[in-house]
């Protein structure tokens, strides 16, 4: 009967609910780890014992082995592109009037944004971001 069927859709909603939620507090911790490298491997190209160009492909290799995580990069203080381990020239576009360069350059340490649909892919995604160095 009806009732009997939207009680089933509601368990069978509930029940994909938190399938979702814990995919997602995986996903976050998987992309918690891989910007805790990141954070070592800047730490090592900021004391010179790295080129840019090992830099970029250290997070590029670390990328392209976690799907959560589709590119990296590394912003200076000004908001200018350092490292984009999709590109091997820094990109020219600042990213000053973006909401996690903008939280972090007020002094927060990490920034997680809404799930958004890309533009580029029209698929889901969000900003993970975490401020390395003061």
């Amino acid at each position: 009967d009806r009732a009997e069927t939207r009680a089933r859709a509601k368990i069978e909603t509930a029940s994909i609910a938190r399938l979702l939620a814990t995919q997602a507090q995986v996903t976050l911790g998987s992309v918690q780890e891989a910007l805790g490298r990141a954070e070592g491997i800047m730490q090592a190209l900021r004391q010179e014992r790295l080129t840019s160009e090992q830099a970029r492909d250290r997070l590029h290799d670390m990328v392209t082995a976690n799907p959560a995580i589709g590119t990296i990069w590394a912003v200076r203080h000004d908001g200018s592109s350092w490292i984009d381990n999709t590109n091997p020239a820094p990109r020219s576009a600042g990213v000053t009037q973006r909401r996690y360069f903008q939280v972090h350059r007020d002094g927060e340490r990490q920034f997680v944004g809404p799930v958004e649909t890309g533009t580029v892919q029209p698929r889901p995604r969000m900003t993970v971001s975490v401020r390395l160095a003061d």
